[in-house]
């Protein structure tokens, strides 16, 4: 009789569970790591050496491991803190265009330059080509009437190196800053406001720099490249702003300056047509041959005044009521004397003309009917 012999094994999920109990402090491990390059700040310190420990990597591969795994969280604490700006800079690019007048532009600015760069101070100092001196406008943090009023003379402080070069400029220590470019007046006024650190950036059109807009620690600080990246892209979009409205007041202003001249022009082409009109009607009534009552009645009706004609004796040849709609009633003038007492200051509702008679020798004397007359009101 033949008999086997057999190994006995233990049961498949007896196995698992080892395995599972096996692989559960190198699963934490690799979690932790996976933690550790995007949320560092919450992880205790030694959370990535222990990871590694229980990973079974120790010595040189463990400082390696280490300094990439830092490497990563820098990286992702500057994509984070660049979306954030972004954020912000395209929040503030509607907020600006939704302003129209310059003031609250500069103003608003300022302000959110002080809030995205986390400053103490921020200010913007408007350029006067004609000049060259830069003078602060809008300010946000300051505490000094002084520095809110500084004028900055051309040539002198760091203003004047961004204009002069286009681009930004920054300083870590302001007193360390070259001598030739230092003015008493300045170097008092940020004194008084306690400035130590300034990072300047020119707002620019195509041609003309319309300011420089500052932000600035009163502690030493180095400004770094996504820094000044962020200032000079929120003052490229505050320049477009500003000119697109400076472009906008100036449209207004030549539509009311153009608006004017038509009406001006208008006027003057119906008083025009008025007194083309009312020569027609007077050349009319001269060769209908009517005498000087037509010719009155035509004046009357031009003028809307009542309108006498008389000769060289002050004799009423013809007389016309006034036509007008404004309720005037007055009679024709009897005579001349009434026509003087109508000149009377306050008067001047009675037009004379006076109309003097060719004489028969003249070469005129066939048209004594049509008769020649110069006008006054009185």
């Amino acid at each position: 009789m033949k008999h086997t012999c057999s190994t006995l094994r233990p049961p498949a999920s007896d196995t698992a569970k080892e395995v599972t109990v096996m692989a559960e402090p190198r699963i934490s491990a690799v979690a932790a790591l996976i933690d550790a390059t995007v949320n560092a700040e919450d992880l205790h310190p030694t959370a990535v050496g222990d990871a590694l420990g229980a990973l079974g990597i120790t010595g040189t591969a463990a400082v390696e491991v280490s300094e990439r795994m830092h490497r990563v969280q820098r990286e992702h604490a500057r994509l984070r803190r660049r979306e954030h700006e972004l954020s912000a800079l395209f929040s503030s690019a509607r907020e600006l265009a939704e302003l129209r007048d310059i003031d609250a532009v500069l103003r608003r600015l300022v302000q959110r330059a002080h809030e995205m760069m986390g400053v103490d101070v921020a200010y913007l100092s408007e350029f006067d080509p004609i000049t060259r001196e830069l003078r602060v406008r809008e300010t946000s943090g300051s505490v000094s009437e002084s520095f809110q009023s500084l004028r900055v003379p051309p040539g002198r402080g760091l203003a004047s190196v961004v204009v002069e070069s286009r681009a930004p400029q920054w300083v870590a220590q302001y007193s360390d800053y070259a001598r030739d470019r230092h003015d008493e007046g300045i170097d008092d006024a940020v004194a008084a406001e306690g400035l130590v650190a300034l990072l300047g950036v020119p707002m620019l059109t195509s041609d003309d720099v319309l300011g420089v807009l500052f932000v600035a620690n009163r502690e030493e600080k180095s400004f770094t490249p996504e820094e000044i990246s962020l200032l000079s892209a929120l003052a490229d979009h505050a320049s477009v702003i500003l000119q697109t409205t400076q472009i906008l007041d100036e449209l207004q202003a030549s539509e009311n300056k153009t608006r004017g001249a038509l009406e001006r022009l208008t006027a003057h082409l119906a008083e025009r047509d008025r007194a083309n009109t009312v020569h027609q009607e007077l050349v009319q009534a001269v060769l209908a041959g009517g005498g000087f009552s037509p010719v009155a009645e035509t004046l009357a009706s031009a003028l809307d005044r009542a309108v006498a004609i008389i000769d060289e004796h002050e004799q009423v040849l013809a007389a016309a009521a006034c036509r007008c709609r404004r309720g005037c009633s007055s009679p024709p003038m009897p005579c001349a004397r009434r026509s003087r007492r109508a000149a009377a200051p306050g008067t001047a509702s009675w037009w004379r003309v006076t109309a003097s008679r060719p004489s028969p020798r003249s070469p005129r004397a066939h048209s004594a009917s049509a008769p020649s007359s110069s006008a006054q009101g009185i």
